[in-house]
């Protein structure tokens, strides 16, 4: 018997639908109960059921996946299981609903009844989720064989992210760990305090004649020299970037940590002997003239003796630094000493 053409109804009290009656025993009247109600609302309802069939696919999906475990019950006793949507499938379903309420709309050129066309339109989702999941089963190898390829590729895409992220912190860690001055500047500052290393040494080897009047000099102490990359990473810890003119304060300050240099000046009474000579008369018996004969005799003559002590207290420059350095600053120092400030061959030669 042919089914009878949809028509909305307007009457205050509408006659329960038939949609009810057919899927009684299918999920689907869940769909059906909620599209109906909106019917009724307002005349504007065949406009808004493709939206309406959309959700109540959605719920037809969740009740089927509630009831996964009488499925497996029907597989063990050797019944057909239905496989469960995807979310591919349930967009085909709501392709499928918007494009049934078209078709009705468009062949009957008026409003259409909305439970009819949602229950049509969910039948034939319900098809082809259904011949999508037949596919599915009957191609698994091939499914699976692009899935293991997409596996594949975002476990590469991963492994070049973290390589990438990998190389971005390299290049951080280098950044930090290298002399931010350039090499002209840094050999420029060394120079500077090796000439007063050198200065230091030549005034002691001449303290003589640089300080003349002293009866005695005693000289101790020497100059001890550096490590040119612990003066460079002290004042890059300090300053970071610098020139010689910016660390020339810096430069004062460690060598006077580095080198104390002490002058003592000490008098004493000392005694030396002296030959003196003398006369005494002898006058001759016979003749009774008078003569005056010498004689030599020593004496001891006091006199004052200076003594200029000089004394070079050097300190070797690694020792100072924790002294002269923040905790900050201290890290970073340990850290150009490590690496060098990764110029390996800035003072080689």
């Amino acid at each position: 018997m042919a089914e009878s053409k949809p028509h909305l109804q307007f009457d205050e009290k509408k006659p329960p639908s038939k949609l009810i009656h057919v899927t009684a025993d299918t999920p689907i009247d869940v769909l059906a109960m909620q599209v109906h109600r909106e019917a009724a609302e307002s005349d504007n309802s065949a406009a808004e059921a493709a939206d309406t069939g959309i959700t109540a696919a959605d719920v037809t999906f969740r009740i089927a996946r509630e009831t996964s475990y009488y499925r497996k019950l029907k597989a063990r006793r050797g019944l057909p299981e239905q496989p469960e949507p995807t979310k591919a499938t349930k967009l085909q379903q709501k392709t499928a609903i918007k494009k049934e309420y078209a078709d009705a709309r468009h062949s009957s050129g008026e409003t259409v009844k909305v439970s009819e066309i949602a229950f049509r339109a969910a039948k034939s989702a319900g098809e082809k989720v259904r011949h999508t999941m037949e596919y599915v089963r009957k191609n698994s190898h091939v499914i699976l064989i692009v899935l293991a390829v997409g596996a594949l590729l975002m476990m590469f895409m991963s492994i070049i992210s973290s390589c990438a992220m990998m190389f971005s912190g390299a290049l951080g860690n280098i950044g930090s760990t290298t002399y931010q001055s350039t090499p002209d500047d840094m050999t420029e500052a060394e120079t500077a305090y090796s000439d007063m290393e050198n200065a230091l040494q030549e005034k002691i080897d001449n303290y003589a004649a640089h300080h003349p009047g002293y009866d005695e000099y005693r000289i101790t102490g020497a100059v001890l020299g550096h490590d040119p990359y612990v003066l460079t990473s002290i004042l890059s810890a300090i300053h970071g970037e610098y020139t010689l003119s910016n660390v020339q304060s810096d430069l004062e300050l460690i060598f006077d940590m580095q080198y104390e240099l002490t002058e003592t000046v000490t008098a004493e009474t000392r005694y030396r002997s002296e030959t003196r000579t003398a006369y005494y008369q002898y006058r001759d018996p016979n003749t009774g003239a008078v003569h005056l004969i010498p004689y030599s005799y020593d004496v001891q003559v006091p006199y004052s003796y200076t003594i200029c002590t000089v004394t070079l207290t050097s300190t070797p420059m690694e020792d100072v630094v924790e002294n002269l350095l923040t905790e900050e600053q201290m890290e970073l120092y340990e850290t150009y000493m490590e690496t060098q400030g990764n110029y390996p061959d800035l003072f080689s030669e």
